[in-house]
């Protein structure tokens, strides 16, 4: 029972602990809910929805009042009052024109907040696999700096028994000094790297960040081919979903200029006249409408700003385009060759350099080889990790940017 009771805790701690990683799709979720500028995008996007209320009310009525005197020049005393009550009535295309109009920047503005996460996403998946990057690398340096005080050790060993000589003695303790110079580079990258990614999260920039789970990165899904990719990126691209939306709202915008019959006004009018025992003497009815025909100009140049904005959303729609198939093959073709460089590095190359480095380890507690072949080794060692990590961060950056332009998730969820 008790056995069972310590396998049950081990197990929770240890789910615990996986549950305590942060992954990278983690971060782009905090990214997408938290950073400052797209919960600003949000924010104008409700401003822009409230907008559509207010297209669609009617104008405020209006109400007066009015004393006329006759042969009296006193402010208090009036020989008539007249109240008076005006509304128009939204009888013309205007009315639905302008709500169409606000519907369509609306969805701009919904647009815009995708839009606003692309480069946000780009930004976190380099600086989470900076800092991974920079921690293995700084792990690796800090135990080959051990690996060097051991056969330092051995080496000042066989000094004082006479079998070596004090050049080797010297190059252990060169190399050792020289390490100290990649701990602070890469210290330095943890630094700005944490900043970065504690930025984007909208956390203080001194946050610690703990173990991080890289491996819970790329999703298993296969990419596709390219021109699936290509079709869903020219239909599913926040950018370009933005650009079709403000060519949308540019086709309103001239229907709204286009609609220039005016709305007619009706008004009611009631007359008090001092001395007559009715509240109301008399009332009269009007209808009045504005004059748009006299002042024509002015709408055929309102229809032609309009469509000439339409015009200008067009062409941005269409240099989007190209610019979306250009950039999709770029980070196409960069994923492929850095899934091919993390293939060679990790499968091939990384295992040989492990074995070379324990090989000379070995050789050197056996005397079967000197110090130049461990310090030969760690540093082949380190740069098929150096190269490794850089494979894989490029290969998140590409899936990044892809993800971004398809509208799709390529990282696990945590």
């Amino acid at each position: 029972m008790k056995f069972r009771l310590l396998f049950l805790c081990l197990i929770t701690a240890l789910a615990a602990r996986a549950e305590d990683k942060l992954t990278l799709a983690r971060v782009l979720k905090d990214v997408g809910e938290q950073h400052p500028q797209v919960r600003a995008a949000q924010a104008l996007a409700a401003a822009e929805r409230e907008r559509i209320p207010q297209a669609s009310a009617w104008d405020d009525p209006t109400v007066g009042i009015e004393h006329m005197r006759r042969d009296n020049l006193r402010i208090l005393r009036a020989d008539e009052t007249e109240f008076s009550v005006s509304q128009k009535l939204p009888v013309t295309a205007q009315r639905r024109q302008r709500v169409a109009l606000a519907k369509a920047e609306a969805a701009v503005a919904d647009s815009r907040v995708s839009a606003q996460v692309t480069p946000l996403v780009i930004q976190a998946t380099d600086a989470f696999y900076r800092l991974v990057r920079a921690r293995e690398l700084l792990e690796l340096t800090r135990s080959n700096d051990e690996i060097l005080a051991r056969a330092l050790s051995a080496v000042q060993a066989r000094l004082a028994s006479g079998t070596t000589d004090v050049t080797s003695v010297l190059l252990a303790e060169t190399e050792r000094a020289r390490l100290q110079e990649p701990v602070i580079a890469l210290e330095r990258e943890i630094a700005e790297a944490t900043t970065m990614l504690n930025t984007l999260r909208n956390l203080p920039p001194e946050s610690a960040i703990g173990a991080l789970d890289a491996n819970a990165g790329p999703a298993a899904a296969a990419l596709g081919t390219f021109e699936s990719l290509r079709d869903r990126a020219l239909t599913y691209r926040p950018e370009l979903r933005a650009a079709d939306a403000q060519v949308t709202a540019g086709d309103r915008a001239t229907d709204v200029a286009r609609a220039w019959l005016p709305d007619p006004e009706v008004m009611v009018r009631a007359r008090h006249i001092r001395g007559s025992n009715n509240p109301i003497s008399e009332y009269d009815t009007g209808i009045a409408i504005s004059l748009p025909w006299i002042n024509r100009g002015k709408y055929r140049a309102r229809v032609r700003e309009a469509q000439r904005r339409r015009d200008a959303a067009e062409l941005d729609v269409a240099l989007l385009r190209s610019q979306t198939v250009a950039e999709l093959r770029d980070a196409w073709t960069r994923h492929e060759s850095a899934t091919r460089s993390v293939a060679l590095y990790h499968d091939r190359l990384l295992p040989l350099a492990e074995r070379s480095l324990d090989a000379a380890s070995t050789g050197l507690d056996s005397g079967k080889s000197g110090i130049l072949e461990l310090v030969s080794a760690q540093k082949n060692l380190r740069e098929v990790r150096n190269a490794l990590a850089d494979a894989q961060s490029e290969r998140a950056r590409a899936l990044a940017v892809i993800g971004a332009m398809t509208g799709q998730n390529f990282f696990t969820l945590p």
